[in-house]
């Protein structure tokens, strides 16, 4: 889901914590078509995805986002159950979980070709319960979520039968591009992409 926001407006969200103590802040894209992705932990999940799966994650989402041709800023927060929910209700007026949040501060400029500007949250324990449900490792379900968020940025989305079918089956060709295998798909994933 794509939740579009002034970008002046501030989140009501804490400052997240680096990866790691020694990690520096996202760069920025060496070029305008690159994309340049940054992953911060929630100090409530800091222990729950250690710095070489944030590290895989930022490069498969890199490479996502070269297969896209996209160019700008993605910055993805890795929070808990509680964290969504509270977002999912604040923004959404839903409280429950959810699997992935998009802020798309550029509104929809990336599906016109101009840089995207995004923040996406993904929750790490609908991560872990579905990882464990399709037995594969928490990383590559939280780098699904991550391609899920650059799909609603460059104008997919998933709010019919028709539209969640094509999306989702988006995201799979594109994580079999970049050598991670279909993760979506239940039965036709690839086994063998790991972490």
């Amino acid at each position: 889901m794509t939740v579009n926001l002034d970008p002046a407006s501030p989140s009501s969200q804490d400052e997240p914590e680096p990866a790691s103590p020694c990690d520096d802040p996202p760069e920025r894209a060496l070029s305008n078509n690159e994309l340049s992705v940054g992953v911060a932990l929630s100090p409530k999940v800091s222990h729950r995805v250690d710095s070489s799966g944030i590290a895989w994650i930022i490069e498969h989402a890199r490479l996502a986002g070269r297969e896209l041709k996209l160019a700008g800023e993605m910055r993805v927060r890795v929070i808990d159950d509680a964290e969504m929910s509270k977002l999912h209700e604040e923004h959404l007026g839903d409280a429950s979980t959810t699997d992935v949040m998009t802020f798309d501060l550029a509104n929809g400029a990336a599906a016109e070709g101009k840089p995207m500007d995004a923040d996406a949250h993904v929750c790490v324990d609908e991560a872990t319960r579905r990882a464990s449900e399709l037995g594969h490792p928490v990383e590559r379900e939280l780098l699904l979520y991550v391609v899920h968020a650059m799909l609603h940025c460059v104008g997919h989305d998933d709010h019919d039968d028709d539209s969640y079918a094509r999306m989702h089956a988006f995201e799979d060709e594109i994580l079999e591009r970049i050598g991670v295998g279909r993760t979506f798909a239940v039965g036709n994933r690839d086994s063998e992409a790991k972490p």
